[in-house]
């Protein structure tokens, strides 16, 4: 469920207190092949949970508009623009797909430990489990002649592409490379699938073909987070979203590899791109300054998009709204907190306004709340769960919800353990990355909540690169001053010698990347003692980040093992300043 990406903002501090016991974090979700950082496959490829409406899905006649929102299908009218709920179970619900008929979709459904292929009926009255792998399961599309289903799953090791016959259920896995082979889509004949491949730093889209197991690369990019095609119904081109530097772009490409065409040009982030069956548009959806999803399409010959998103939903049975309101032990004023509400099944609940994300470690989804917020919710038993940071003992409440007024839940957090500010200590967060390939377009505003109700004094949110793009740039040198504060800091990599920190230098170091594994600078031979010392040298400090992988790095009976390269001798030269101890990647016992 990459509901995160939100994930790559505070993973590595909402992981930290778990890492005590569980040391390392590797992974929610069955484990792939191949795979040494989890936490980017299951951010970049497993569906966005929002509010409002993703994943576009039009209609064999046109008429109607499938989407994901709240993690339940929705079919949308789109004259009305009436969204009615077609899933109402527990899990989450993404990706849907029509059948040629237009009586069925295919989706996927996410439990937050493992994901699942349905069938389900338009009329919302039957679904059927079509596919359930021990490994992820991902992306169905109908074949053409609607007997099968094509499908992207890890149950030979990585993500390959597979087939599915409707009626008998015989599987047949159609690809095993190396690497994540995703979003398979028939061309005319079912002899040939447009799909993205992902295979080390290197994201391209392809054309394979089954009758004799070919392969042709239409285009490639290094780490395409968010890239998804989508295939014109006459399978002479398709639509994809591509990246520039931490902005999005659609394009158009044909599938014989000539020159490909921008469109869309006012479009900052546009996402999930789709086909109308008729040729005449092409639907995407992009976050908007508030974290919510609109819904556009355009004409594929450009032109202004047009605003198609639901304007209204109907859930299907009786809804009502809670008002949520937290408070401080002997304290009447507003309490920023972290919420975590299910309904009477254990579906999330998510707000109207804000980002909903996810608790890798957990398994939970949550938002932060200023103090009062109201949700709308199912009839039925709520259940709410709130934190305030790790020293505030996190606390529940349950409610039943009836029909046609609203109920008030107030929480009283007790008192943190330990007071920081009384002892003099600070409390911060000082490597994060503001946007790194996520689905969404955020500002340092947008984590001045997220650190209140987690009780941060400082974040230094980290430049980095994304592979050859340089993300967040335009915000170096935006400072938030008063509590809590907001310092742009940015993290200086080397694969071969290990990742550092530079936290308040008065200037960027060059380059950003460098040495083995990295495209272009793979031959730049620069010792992580220039940047280290540039950071000196510019007014700010140093630190190796995530430098420990092991909980043992000296073994008494084995070589060192989990650190960088020059660690070592940069600590006994005295080049170190800092070490991050908690991290996401690393092993803080270790470290």
């Amino acid at each position: 469920m990459s509901k995160f990406f939100c994930r790559f903002l505070f993973l590595s501090l909402l992981l930290s207190f778990a890492a005590e016991v569980f040391g390392q974090w590797t992974n929610r979700y069955p484990k792939i092949a191949n795979v040494s950082h989890h936490v980017y496959l299951e951010g970049y490829n497993l569906p966005t949970l929002n509010q409002d409406a993703t994943d576009p899905a039009v209609s064999p006649d046109g008429k109607t508009l499938a989407i994901s929102a709240r993690g339940w299908i929705w079919l949308m009218n789109t004259m009305t623009r009436e969204a009615r709920r077609l899933t109402k179970n527990d899990a989450v619900d993404s990706r849907p797909a029509w059948s040629p008929d237009g009586r069925q979709i295919a989706f996927v459904r996410d439990d937050t430990k493992d994901t699942s292929i349905v069938l389900i009926d338009t009329a919302g009255s039957r679904e059927k489990v079509l596919i359930d792998s021990p490994g992820l399961d991902l992306d169905p599309v109908f074949s053409r002649d609607g007997r099968a289903v094509f499908y992207s799953s890890a149950e030979g090791g990585d993500l390959d592409l597979w087939r599915v016959e409707i009626a008998t259920g015989v599987k047949k896995r159609l690809t095993s490379d190396r690497g994540q082979e995703l979003q398979p889509q028939p061309l005319p004949d079912d002899a040939q699938l447009l799909y993205v491949a992902k295979v080390g730093s290197v994201d391209s889209v392809s054309i394979f073909d089954l009758r004799d197991n070919s392969k042709r690369i239409l285009h490639s990019e290094g780490i395409a987070s968010q890239m998804r095609s989508a295939l014109k119904p006459d399978g002479k081109s398709f639509a994809i979203n591509l990246p520039v530097q931490d902005r999005w772009q659609l394009w158009l490409m044909d599938t014989k590899g000539n020159p490909a065409i921008q469109i869309a040009r006012n479009a900052e982030y546009p996402l999930m791109p789709a086909w109308s069956p008729d040729n005449s548009f092409i639907y995407f959806a992009e976050p908007d300054a508030n974290e919510h999803f609109r819904l556009y399409r355009v004409a594929p010959t450009g032109g202004t998009p047009e605003d198609i998103s639901p304007l209204s939903w109907n859930w299907g049975e009786p809804t009502s709204h809670i008002l949520v309101k937290t408070r401080m032990t002997g304290s009447e004023a507003n309490l920023p907190v972290r919420l975590t509400v299910v309904d009477g099944k254990g579906h999330p609940v998510l707000p109207d306004t804000g980002q909903a994300r996810f608790d890798g470690q957990n398994g939970n989804v949550f938002f932060y709340s200023p103090g009062v917020i109201e949700l709308e919710v199912p009839l039925g038993d709520v259940r709410v769960l709130a934190t305030h940071g790790f020293g505030t003992v996190a606390q529940t409440a349950t409610r039943k919800i009836r029909d046609g007024r609203t109920e008030t839940i107030e929480i009283e957090m007790p008192m943190p353990l330990w007071n920081l500010a009384s002892d003099g200590w600070y409390s911060a967060d000082l490597h994060s990355h503001l946007n790194y390939g996520g689905p969404y377009l955020l500002t340092p505003e947008d984590i001045i909540l997220d650190m209140q109700g987690e009780v941060l004094d400082l974040s230094t949110p980290q430049l980095a690169n994304l592979h050859t793009r340089f993300i967040d740039t335009e915000w170096w040198g935006w400072r938030r001053s008063q509590l809590p504060m907001i310092v742009f800091a940015q993290e200086v990599r080397s694969h071969f010698l290990g990742h550092v920190g530079i936290v308040g230098a008065d200037s960027l170091f060059h380059p950003w990347y460098s040495g083995p594994g990295y495209p272009i600078y793979d031959d730049i031979d620069l010792p992580n003692s220039a940047a280290l010392q540039f950071a000196r040298g510019h007014g700010g400090i140093n630190s190796y980040v995530h430098p420990v992988s092991t909980k043992d790095p000296f073994p008494a009976n084995a070589a060192p093992n989990g650190l960088p390269l020059e660690l070592v001798p940069d600590a006994l030269l005295g080049d170190v300043d800092t070490l991050e101890v908690t991290c996401l990647w690393s092993d803080e016992l270790g470290t």
